[in-house]
């Protein structure tokens, strides 16, 4: 017994036991807040790719676009944004266009652009395309909610035709069971892609990268009967011929690059990579000449290198950031004009 009043200290178990409460306290915080920051950016950043599994089976050719990298690349952020969301104040259009966004917001359920995350593009022939529009967008009354406000507003292109809107061009819109808004060049097309479906596992499928700000698919079928259209004069291009399918990625920072991956039809990958090394002489020295820049394409040209990777080529070049800047600043003077006189049309 401690009969000084001298507090009597802690033994090395009830020691151990307080400092093995903290650290599991510690944890218990560590792992709640992970799971949260994980959620946050899974779910509602990032939520899983699925607009490329409404693509038309068969699909030869499509791009992917995710808006998360595009609005964080600075230019798209400085001069785009505020656009998109409506807070440039010179912009005359912006309070109208906010207010449709808004009564669309209430009787579809999904807020534009804020809930999109990606959108891809893809087409089977070149000629009939879909889109397909995917992020954090809420399954259920959109196609009701859009029809609702278009007959409100006294809108007589669109009529409702079953589970989509169409116009009288042809052109539909409706949306999957997984929110994805899909809009396409007929109501066939839109049906056809409103399943979500898994990539075909066979030699021909061309998966679509969905990791980068701008990622895009070719394959032969998509340029075939096209090469055998083309005058002798470009009979070179026929290397073209011996690409059985590519994969591209645009990476968009500081320093913007963008990669290729071709698959050989036919010829090694050495030998394919030789062919399209002289070949890309000829038109580097072909752009010396060029006044144009083509936003940027000719520089990336001139700087491109090619070198074979396993049974693949890898196609890499940098990008002139200055030149994606005026192109940025070219579209936005675009979208404010369209807006404007959307606006005066009213």
């Amino acid at each position: 017994m401690n009969l000084t009043g001298t507090p009597s200290p802690a033994s090395p178990t009830q020691t151990r036991s307080g400092c093995f409460r903290w650290l599991v306290g510690l944890l218990a915080v560590a792992v709640v807040l992970g799971a949260a920051g994980t959620y946050f950016y899974f779910k509602v950043l990032h939520p899983p790719a699925r607009a490329h599994l409404h693509l038309p089976s068969g699909t030869t050719i499509a791009i992917r676009a995710d808006a998360v990298e595009l609005l964080a690349f600075k230019p798209i952020r400085e001069k785009l944004r505020p656009l998109l969301e409506h807070q440039d104040a010179g912009n005359a259009a912006a309070p109208a266009l906010q207010k449709f966004l808004e009564r669309l917001r209430v009787a579809g359920g999904v807020s534009l652009p804020s809930d999109l995350r990606e959108i891809v593009v893809g087409s089977v022939d070149g000629v009939e395309w879909v889109a397909a529009l995917g992020g954090t967008l809420k399954a259920g009354h959109f196609v009701d909610g859009l029809e609702s406000l278009m007959a409100e507003d006294g809108n007589r292109a669109w009529h409702r035709d079953g589970d989509v809107l169409v116009h009288t061009l042809g052109t539909a819109i409706g949306q999957a069971d997984d929110g994805t808004l899909v809009i396409g060049t007929n109501k066939t097309l839109v049906r056809a892609a409103l399943p979500a479906h898994e990539p075909d596992a066979g030699p021909d499928d061309l998966p679509l990268a969905t990791n980068g700000a701008i990622t895009f698919m070719l394959n032969s079928a998509a340029y075939r009967n096209a090469l055998t259209r083309l005058p002798a004069l470009f009979s070179s291009v026929d290397t073209l011929s011996k690409i059985d399918r590519l994969n591209g990625t645009f990476t968009l920072s500081q320093e913007p690059h963008i990669d290729v991956h071709l698959l050989p039809r036919g010829p090694s990958a050495p030998e394919l990579a030789a062919a399209l090394e002289g070949q890309l002489a000829t038109v580097k020295l072909l752009l010396v000449f060029s006044p144009w820049d083509f936003g940027g394409a000719r520089d990336a040209v001139k700087a491109a290198s090619i070198r074979a990777e396993g049974t693949q080529v890898l196609v890499s070049a940098p990008w002139s950031y200055a030149a994606l800047e005026s192109n940025v600043d070219l579209l936005a003077g675009m979208l404010t004009v369209a807006l404007a006189q959307n606006q005066l049309m009213k």
